[in-house]
Formats: C-alpha cells, structure tokens, sequence
C-alpha cells in the first residue's frame, strides 16, 4: 500500500464522527402506547424516547423481574398507562435485542 493511501485512511478513520458515549440516565417525558408482559417481564411501548443509553429500538423499554423494584416499578407503569399520564424512565442499559431496560420510573403531571 503506498503512503498516501495509508494518510488518507488514517485521517479519514481519526475524522469519522463517533457517537457521544451513552450512560444510564432519566428518559424525557414518555407517552405509553401499549403494554406487553412476556415471561414475566413487562414492555413498554413509547414515543418521545429521547434514548440516553444509545439503543438501537428506543421505543421497546423492558422491565425484567430480576430487578429488586420491579413490583414497584409496574405498578407505576400501569397507573400511568391506566390514566393516560407521561412517564420518565431511568433508562440503564441495552438488551441483547436493542431494546431499553429501565429500572425506576416516575409519572410526569
């Protein structure tokens, strides 16, 4: 490989744009579409999902059962869902299929 072609791969690799580094954190406000318990876990389906966690299917939130408030954390959920009202998720990390897992909620006004 000539030199130039190694230049221009180099400068093109170090001026590629790379995401900002994601981390847990407080989702904006989330209107719930519908709800969808699977195997004992519970899925939401959002819109508004500004995504701090960088997941590739932001509108897919999961709550699984091995988190120590899930009881807690669904029964918010489905007041929020049953009245109509806005949630925040604390958005944690991404499953294996791109969904969000979030393990705290709270309902907007």
């Amino acid at each position: 490989m000539k030199a130039w072609h190694k230049f221009l791969l180099t400068a093109a690799f170090i001026s590629a744009p790379w995401p900002a580094l994601a981390s847990p954190g407080w989702s904006a406000p989330l209107t719930i579409n519908s709800l969808i318990s699977v195997d004992q876990s519970v899925t939401i389906v959002v819109s508004g999902n500004d995504n701090p966690v960088g997941c590739p299917t932001a509108s897919w939130l999961r709550l699984l059962p091995s988190d120590s408030n899930f009881s807690a954390t669904a029964s918010t959920v489905l007041t929020a869902f049953s009245q109509g009202k806005q949630i925040k998720a604390w958005e944690l990390e991404c499953e294996a299929d791109g969904s969000v897992h979030f393990n705290g909620v709270r309902i907007d006004r």
